[in-house]
């Protein structure tokens, strides 16, 4: 039906405004051409009647109304009425209708908005408040049905609508807003501009960070918000909102060697009953990396092939090489030299950088074996396996 709509509006359209512009309207010409007219038909019986009715044709034409003028076609009139009819209903179906729908909800709305901007995140904090939107947007009829979680919804968009992005207390409810209904993607954002408003303050801090890391969990967060949480826990230590947010951090981030001291500082400061003792328990559970283990060596057990091993000349190389799952860039390198069985270790003494190999939460061990003893060896042979300290790692050329 839309389709046929816009066909038919353009059509018509097209008819009204394609055609001919009208020829400019000249008094003297129509005068001249009705005089002639008038010579070419006028007989002896009729010349009185005639020059009767020519005087009062030239006295209409002279002041503009006469019927030589060119008028537009009779049609017109109503094909543009009904031209404009239909763009107003396509207006109206494309758009339209919901613009007026959200004109109709925000003016339902308008007293809970108002005190949202004034009281900011406390207003959700408030039964009563939260009740009243629910009532209101009801009323509005926006939906047929509405349930609480989509109306909270609803009135966010509403909110975020007549915000005021320079207004500290709006940007606050509105993210709360978010916050209350788990839409941390679209309150992150909204944080994201509270902090550029005021840098400094501690709640501000968190709230973005939270919004941030709930957002994308499985991803690590940037380095603006790691810094600005280390410099909150460096003024407060006793922040355990803040502490616990950079040691999630830093774990994401597989640096462990600085999110354990931080889990264990919490162990000790949160009481056994609390329910965040046991999700800090666990995050420790999960740092696979003990401080035990950050300084433990790598074993290593090497096999080549003999009828492999019989192939190769003096400048053959074995390089034993530590790097991040999936990546080609080694933190550590040994050169060995070939033999059928190699028994080794690589460990923090074998870094390029004087890297802690227990920083990285997910290692591969690659053994790499060149002919002409060069890293860079086109010919060179390869196998790996992910890094392990519970048992030696077993590499084997065949």
């Amino acid at each position: 039906m839309f389709i046929i709509l816009t066909i038919i509006t353009l059509i018509l359209f097209l008819y009204l405004f394609a055609g001919k512009p009208l020829k400019p309207y000249q008094p003297e010409a129509e005068a001249r051409a009705l005089i002639a007219q008038y010579d070419e038909q006028t007989t002896k019986s009729d010349k009185e009647e005639r020059e009767k009715q020519l005087y009062y044709e030239l006295s209409a034409i002279l002041k503009g109304r006469g019927r030589a003028v060119n008028r537009l076609p009779f049609i017109t009139l109503p094909l543009t009425i009904i031209a404009f009819s239909l763009a107003g209903l396509l207006w109206y179906q494309q758009g339209g209708e919901n613009a007026l729908r959200w004109q109709q909800l925000n003016q339902t709305l308008k007293s809970d908005i108002r005190q949202s901007q004034f009281y900011g995140a406390q207003m959700l904090q408030n039964s009563a408040a939260l009740s009243d939107i629910f009532k209101h947007i009801k009323q509005s009829q926006f939906f047929d049905q509405t349930e609480n979680q989509n109306a909270l919804l609803l009135y966010c968009q509403a909110l975020q609508r007549q915000l005021d992005r320079q207004d500290i207390t709006q940007l606050q409810a509105l993210g709360s807003c978010y916050n209350a209904i788990g839409a941390y993607p679209l309150s992150a954002p909204v944080y994201d501009r509270l902090v550029r408003l005021q840098p400094e303050d501690p709640a501000t801090i968190l709230e973005w960070a939270q919004a941030n890391i709930l957002a994308e969990p499985d991803r690590p967060i940037s380095d603006n918000i790691q810094q600005a949480l280390q410099a909150l826990v460096d003024k407060q230590p006793d922040n355990l909102l803040a502490t616990l947010f950079l040691a999630s951090a830093y774990q994401q981030r597989g640096e462990l060697t600085k999110s354990r001291p931080l889990w264990e500082r919490l162990q000790k400061t949160i009481p056994k009953n609390d329910p965040l003792y046991q999700a800090v328990s666990k995050a420790m559970g999960d740092n696979t990396h003990s401080q035990s283990q950050v300084n433990q060596n790598y074993q290593i057990q090497i096999t080549i092939a003999p009828e492999m091993l019989a192939k190769l000349d003096s400048h053959a190389k074995l390089y034993l090489i530590a790097a991040p799952q999936n990546q080609k860039m080694p933190i550590a390198v040994k050169a060995l030299t070939p033999a059928e069985h190699i028994d080794t270790t690589l460990n923090n003494s074998d870094t390029m950088r004087g890297e802690n190999l227990g920083d990285y939460a997910q290692l591969a061990i690659r053994a790499k074996l060149s002919p002409n003893g060069k890293p860079d060896d086109s010919q060179a042979l390869e196998v790996s396996s992910p890094a392990q300290t519970d048992r030696p790692i077993k590499l084997t050329f065949h």
